[in-house]
This record gives structure tokens, sequence and C-alpha cells, in this order.
């Protein structure tokens, strides 16, 4: 079981494991890529790219806060077609990486770096990045920790 004192307080240390975790597992879930923050230039899919997003902190009783995090795992499936083939093979390739995030221990208290964290939503659609427009989905992982002060 993990002590307080384990659990991470820092959102850059909580994005890079999910990027560690994977870039690890990038070949059993199809990517060509993994990336840390945005990119521009995206030559090879499908690829991810894993980007921190808002941290929380509320106050939980003596000396201690409650912190929660959130990663968004942006899962790029190539530029805009018209095909409904692609569709599906995309919303198919989404699922695959959102329930690979829901059962893999790893990704569920990031090996004890969290309480617990777990995919709160999956938004698939299209982005447009410098003029191209890309058929993406964002997953978004949330986890809760806490911090002593």
């Amino acid at each position: 079981m993990t002590q307080l004192g384990e659990l991470a307080v820092s959102d850059y240390a909580i994005t890079q494991k999910i990027y560690d975790i994977l870039e690890a597992h990038k070949e059993p879930l199809g990517l060509e890529d993994v990336w840390y923050g945005p990119q521009t230039l995206m030559p090879n899919f499908p690829c991810v790219t894993v980007e921190r997003r808002p941290k929380a902190r509320a106050f939980n009783g003596t000396r201690r806060w409650d912190l929660t995090f959130s990663v968004g795992i942006t899962l790029f499936h190539g530029r805009v077609q018209e095909a409904q083939l692609t569709r599906q093979e995309n919303e198919g390739h989404a699922y695959q990486l959102e329930k690979f995030m829901m059962k893999d221990d790893a990704m569920l208290t990031l090996d004890g770096m969290v309480i617990f964290g777990f995919i709160t939503s999956v938004e698939p659609g299209l982005l447009a990045q410098r003029e191209v427009m890309y058929a993406a989905t964002r997953l978004i992982w949330t986890g809760s920790s806490r911090e002593v002060f």
C-alpha cells in the first residue's frame, strides 16, 4: 500500500509517468509515436500527445490537501478523410486505448503515485493545427493524490 508521503504532488511528474507508460506500450497499442506536449508536425499516425491540464488543490482537514491532476491524451488518427471506414477504425482504436488505460494497473495508480486515476471523458472530433485538419480523440485522465503541509 502506498504511504501518504510517497504520493505525487507534481503535475509534471504525473504527466511524465503517463508518457512513460504509453511509450513503453506503444507497439501493443498500435501507436507510431508518443509525444510529450503539443506537436506542430506529426509525420506518423496513429500517434498520441500527452499534455498537462489544470491541477486542483482543496483543503482536507488538518495539514492536508487533496490534489486532483488532469492529463489530456490526444490520439491523432491522421489527416481528415471522408471514408466512413476511417471513422470506424478511429473510434475502435480510441476504445482500445481507453480500455488499456482503464484496466492497466500501472495506469490506475501510476505505480503508486496517485490514490486512483481513470479516464473521465473521451471526446472524438477534429483538431486544426497549422491549417491541417486531423481526426483525433482526446481522452482525459484524472487522478487523486494528497499532500501534507
